[in-house]
């Protein structure tokens, strides 16, 4: 059975079958929408992704900062050793404390993990297992990748 359907003087044929499928993927989405923001507010996750992302890009920002920074005062220093090599000692402090604020965000994003694991109340020990390993992988991907990123991609500009 097909539909004819005139707008603007062009008849568009239907199939009731595509109709239907287009309502009801209209209605799944619109009910998952819905669910989505439920479970959002019942979690209190609502700005929790902006608050992650901010928190890398700062730390990453903060190592740029601190290597112009670093740069400019070695680059004055008194003593003859680092008054010459004053690219290695800014490159060297700054992935000192690039390794400080990667193994620190370790922690916090495990603690984070562990939250919002339990947030999700899985049924079974198995669930609550592979949800926290699926949360560590990403953070940890993110985290331990960031750097690799910066420097492919942003510090040869």
């Amino acid at each position: 059975m097909k539909l004819e359907i005139w707008s603007n003087k062009v008849a568009i044929e239907c199939d009731v079958n595509t109709e239907l499928i287009i309502f009801t993927a209209t209605v799944f989405l619109e009910f998952w929408k819905r669910r989505r923001a439920v479970l959002t507010y019942d979690w209190d996750l609502i700005d929790w992704e902006d608050e992650e992302i901010s928190l890398v890009l700062t730390a990453v920002f903060a190592v740029v900062v601190y290597r112009l920074v670093a740069m400019e005062q070695f680059a004055s220093f008194q003593w003859y050793f680092i008054k010459k090599y004053w690219q290695f000692a800014t490159s060297g402090t700054g992935v000192c404390i690039n390794f400080m604020i990667i193994m620190s965000l370790n922690v916090v994003y495990e603690k984070v993990a562990y939250l919002l694991t339990d947030l999700e109340h899985p049924r079974t020990d198995s669930e609550w297992e592979n949800s926290f390993a699926l949360k560590m992988f990403l953070f940890q991907f993110v985290n331990l990748n960031s750097s690799i990123f910066y420097i492919a991609f942003f510090l040869g500009r």
